[in-house]
């Protein structure tokens, strides 16, 4: 009992911080649904008693002129509900709705670059995360929906019961019972739903993963050239199956309580009729007037009590939505984040870190290495060292198991996320750019004059300048054809320059590169790698690159490998040391070298 009552007072404060979010943020619409909720009230116990004038009139054999005066009067109800309905739901509704959806939504987007990146390594978090970003719409009105409900519900039984208990009492405890029992069925038939909803998360985003395979353009030329296609499509068939079976386990319970609720609704419907009408013919105890009006009085009773029953029984699921939403617009990181603002950098250290995903094995142990103000560190490995995990400890996305991050010889967890990030400009090596202009995808929404100058600076860095004076619209050119007919879509290495200009244009104090020249042509990765080493002497650059061509000329290579750095130090000492740099070093270097003249192939 106590546990039952917990959960019905959590109920109710959800739905009332939902309502206090709607009116923070929209009085507009808390105001036009207050006032829809008052005159959806009012107004079908009131027209009812209009009809009962109506059909006094024609018992008494009244005038037909006083009879027209109350159908007119009906006439003008029927005629301002019909206005106010309409502007409310095709007008009102629907803006000031949106408006508040889109509010909920920004401060989830707001909310989604706070969390931690090993949240999204977390199934339960992350699917929490997508439904919460699914249901702003239910966060946003739920609560008024629920509200309008109840209210509706309470005007209307108040006339409804007054009516039946002068006609029939035994009527009126018939369609009492009913309630109960459609109240237990419903909310059998919602938590059904609930449960339907979560069981299917893992099948609905596998099968929104395989339709956007299928729908993006970089994945359309390997689908026709391989048998990739088949085996998503396979995937696709055994992730219906799977979600079929859920369908069917909970569709045969949803069923069973549906018909229960069907039949319990029909039956006293019919029940009460037939009862009011044995009164009518056979005992003569009740008029034919009052036969009409208790059977209008019954419909509508009917219809406002499956609304008030669908809203009491959907508030638990919800509530539970609007947890889900409410979770995050609340949420804060498991480590709170620092006040302190990162000073001018001088020096960079990582001191016997380790970190592992989750509850798996350390991807890093006891990493240690230090750089300095205007050195180029490289950073080499074989693919899946953990280097890209080490640059994401660097940035503060990833807290370590052990072991610090020290900028300045401060732990990063001490400065603020947000402007200890500012520090660094990032190409990763999963690179995006975004259906905007040339501009805002290097810029990232600066303006101003200066903006204008470290723009022009950062394509000329990355070798995209005479591309951008190319397009029909240079900078302003959209990166899509998907939302503009005018846009282009760029090839891979054209789009890692993008990614390379968003870096540069920061003018940040430490440039970290994640094998930024991967999508490059030879001349391209030349040039680049020529602005990155020998043009800004002052500047910090962090990089990893596969092509140890790339990182011959940094101040210090470090060579991790199974989450160790195992070799420090500049090519030519790497090299005499004859380990592990030195032979891929070689392994790479035999393909630039031409067989001798004179050699059989």
């Amino acid at each position: 009992m106590k546990k039952r009552m917990a959960g019905i007072a959590h109920t109710l404060q959800s739905n009332l911080y939902s309502l206090v979010f709607c009116w923070r943020n929209a009085k507009g619409l808390f105001f036009a649904n207050l006032f829809d909720i008052l005159f959806g009230g009012l107004f079908d116990p009131v027209y009812l008693l209009v009809t009962a004038a109506l059909f006094h009139e024609l018992e008494i054999q009244g005038a037909f002129i006083d009879a027209l005066k109350v159908i007119g009067i009906m006439a003008a109800m029927l005629a301002v509900r019909i206005a106010w309905s309409q502007l409310y739901n095709t007008v009102l509704k629907p803006l000031l709705s949106e408006k508040l959806q889109a509010k909920v939504q920004k401060q989830l987007f707001d909310k989604s670059v706070q969390m931690e990146l090993e949240r999204y390594d977390d199934p339960e978090f992350y699917d929490s995360f997508i439904m919460a970003m699914g249901n702003t719409g239910s966060f946003a009105m739920g609560a008024m929906s629920n509200l309008s409900a109840v209210i509706k519900f309470t005007f209307t039984i108040i006339a409804m019961v007054g009516v039946l208990s002068y006609v029939d009492v035994t009527a009126m405890l018939i369609i009492v019972a009913s309630t109960v029992l459609s109240a237990v069925f419903t909310s059998r038939i919602r938590k059904i739903s609930f449960e339907r909803e979560q069981a299917l998360i893992p099948t609905s985003k596998r099968a929104s993963y395989i339709s956007r395979v299928f729908r993006l353009r970089e994945h359309a030329a390997l689908l026709r050239l391989s048998g990739m296609g088949k085996v998503l499509t396979d995937d696709y068939d055994d992730n219906m199956r799977q979600a079929a079976e859920v369908e069917k386990k909970y569709g045969k319970r949803k069923f069973l309580w549906s018909m229960l609720s069907g039949l319990n609704g029909d039956s006293v419907y019919m029940s009460v009729i037939i009862l009011v009408l044995y009164r009518v013919i056979v005992v003569g105890s009740v008029a034919l007037s009052q036969f009409v009006i208790v059977v209008s009085a019954n419909w509508r009773f009917r219809e406002a009590l499956e609304e008030f029953v669908g809203a009491v029984s959907s508030l638990p699921e919800q509530s539970m939505h609007m947890d889900k939403v409410r979770m995050f617009i609340h949420y804060q990181p498991a480590t709170p984040a620092g006040k302190a603002v990162p000073p001018q950098f001088e020096n960079f250290e990582m001191r016997n870190v380790s970190f592992g995903y989750g509850d798996g094995e350390d991807v890093l142990k006891d990493v240690s290495f230090r750089f300095q103000r205007g050195e180029k560190t490289a950073l080499v490995g074989e693919n899946g060292a953990g280097k890209s995990t080490l640059i994401k400890l660097m940035l503060g996305l990833y807290t370590p198991r052990s072991g610090a991050v020290l900028y300045n010889g401060v732990d990063i967890r001490e400065f603020d996320p947000r402007l200890y990030r500012e520090r660094f400009g990032v190409v990763f090596q999963d690179y995006a750019v975004y259906a905007q202009s040339v501009y805002d995808n290097v810029a990232c929404g600066a303006a101003g004059e200066e903006a204008r100058l470290h723009f022009a600076q950062a394509i000329e860095f990355a070798d995209l300048r005479s591309k951008v004076e190319g397009l029909a619209h240079g900078a302003d050119t959209v990166l899509s054809r998907e939302f503009d007919d005018e846009g282009v879509n760029l090839s891979g290495g054209e789009q890692q320059k993008v990614a390379i200009a968003r870096a540069r244009f920061k003018q940040a104090d430490i440039m970290v590169m994640d094998e930024p020249s991967s999508a490059l042509d030879p001349l391209a990765e030349a040039r680049i790698k020529g602005h990155v080493f020998e043009g800004d002497k002052d500047q910090t650059v962090f990089i990893i690159s596969h092509r140890l061509s790339t990182t011959r000329d940094a101040s210090r290579i470090l060579v991790l490998a199974n989450g160790r750095i195992i070799e420090s130090g500049v090519h030519d000492e790497l090299m005499k040391i004859d380990g592990r740099y030195a032979e891929a070093f070689l392994a790479q270097a035999k393909r630039y070298k031409s067989p001798a003249i004179g050699t059989e192939a």
